[in-house]
C-alpha cells in the first residue's frame, strides 16, 4: 500500500493535485503537510509535527499559512479530523463545519473466534 501511495502521489504532482507544505526551524522540516486534490476538495492526508515544532506551535503557523494560500479559490479544505484528542482539539478550532465520515467495521474472523472477540 505504501508503494501504491507513493506512485498516486507521484501522479498528482505532475497534476498539480497534491499539494506539500513544510516549516523549517534552523534548517530543519519541524512540521509538514501533505494535500490531496480531488474535485473541488483539498484533503489533508498526512500532517507531522516534530517534538521541536510543538513547543514553537509550528502546526499554527503552517496552517495560517497554507489557509492564506488557499484563500479565495472556490475550494473546500477538508482536515479529515482526528480520534487523538489534541489533534481533535486542534482541527475543531479551525474547522467552520463538522462533516463526519461513516465508519464501517468488518470481522472476518472464524464464527467461534468471533463469539470470544467482540
Amino acid at each position: 500500500a505504501y508503494n501504491q501511495f507513493i506512485l498516486i502521489c507521484n501522479h498528482l504532482q505532475q497534476t498539480t493535485d497534491v499539494l506539500i507544505r513544510s516549516v523549517r526551524f534552523e534548517g530543519k522540516i519541524v512540521a509538514l503537510v501533505l494535500l490531496l486534490k480531488f474535485k473541488k476538495r483539498w484533503y489533508n492526508l498526512m500532517s507531522c509535527l516534530t517534538t521541536v515544532g510543538r513547543p514553537l506551535q509550528a502546526n499554527y503557523y503552517l496552517y495560517k499559512h497554507l489557509l492564506d494560500e488557499l484563500s479565495g479559490a472556490d475550494l473546500i479544505l477538508d482536515l479529515e479530523g482526528s480520534d487523538t484528542p489534541g489533534i481533535e482539539h486542534f482541527y475543531k478550532k479551525m474547522a467552520t463545519k463538522n462533516e463526519p465520515y461513516p465508519f464501517v467495521h468488518f470481522n472476518n474472523l472464524p464464527f467461534l473466534i468471533k463469539l470470544i472477540k467482540q
